[in-house]
């Protein structure tokens, strides 16, 4: 690992064979560093946030005791979830506890109940503890998921009553909603890697925190991510966000009523 300290701005590739890969110390260790990393591993790294679309699969094709070339195609592993009736009983189930959750709670329908799982690690224990015949989706921050989709996809498999809902963050879903009115978030938005300095954001919903709470900081939609301000709850900044999420996932929220 002391190897790293001298790579810079590179992409650096680190095969199966080296377990120091779910170590809390190779964790600081790339934290803040201008690198990228493609990591070759079966297990889950819960020590560091990654996005559940930046999880590949490798396909071989050609035979090797005949020396003919292989050949590898690379396939994300996750992409469809379940689709479940949304028209009848749902409950939410909500990665975090602040601002997220406060807004999915209080923008439902009354007859949804929607939960915080005071953080990612405990939606499996959860959903393994649910005994409501209702179905759930799950709404979580994608962007740093990755660590946890293993066991929530199996859980899937075995419950076709569960659906999943990833946008990259919860403040990504209200940069996206286009309340903001600024041409350049929609140019950051079509093209976040042009943007996002990886030696100061180790994961994007990181950097979307900051882009929102900077770009409303001065204005009377300020953002924190401990408490929400209420402006995101009232009128067409409430609809407009709720507007950006799938359309199937509307149903669950009542659009034409006040809060």
């Amino acid at each position: 690992m002391e190897q790293l300290n001298g790579i810079h701005k590179s992409l650096v590739f680190i095969d199966e064979g080296n377990r120091f890969v779910a170590q809390q110390e190779f964790a600081r260790a790339i934290q803040g560093t201008d690198n990228y990393y493609v990591i070759v591993t079966r297990e889950s790294i819960s020590n560091l946030p990654y996005s559940v679309t930046e999880i590949y699969g490798i396909r071989s094709a050609g035979k090797y005791s005949l020396q003919e070339p292989v050949y590898h195609h690379m396939y994300r592993i996750y992409g469809d979830y379940n689709s479940v009736d949304l028209n009848e009983t749902v409950n939410l189930l909500v990665e975090d506890s602040n601002s997220g959750y406060e807004f999915f709670s209080k923008a439902s329908s009354k007859d949804v109940e929607c939960i915080s799982a005071q953080g990612a690690g405990n939606i499996f224990g959860i959903l393994q503890a649910k005994s409501s015949k209702a179905n759930t989706v799950i709404i979580a921050d994608g962007a740093a998921f990755g660590a946890y989709m293993e066991k929530e996809y199996q859980v899937m498999l075995r419950n076709k009553g569960i659906q999943l809902y990833l946008p990259e963050s919860f403040e990504w879903l209200i940069l996206s909603s286009g309340v903001l009115r600024d041409k350049e978030i929609e140019d950051i938005l079509e093209n976040p890697s042009d943007y996002i300095d990886c030696e100061t954001y180790i994961s994007w919903d990181r950097y979307f925190t900051h882009l929102l709470t900077s770009r409303t900081a001065d204005t009377y939609m300020r953002y924190s991510k401990s408490t929400l301000n209420p402006a995101f709850l009232h009128g067409k900044i409430r609809e407009q966000i709720l507007n950006a999420l799938p359309e199937a996932m509307r149903v669950v929220f009542a659009l034409d009523a006040s809060i």
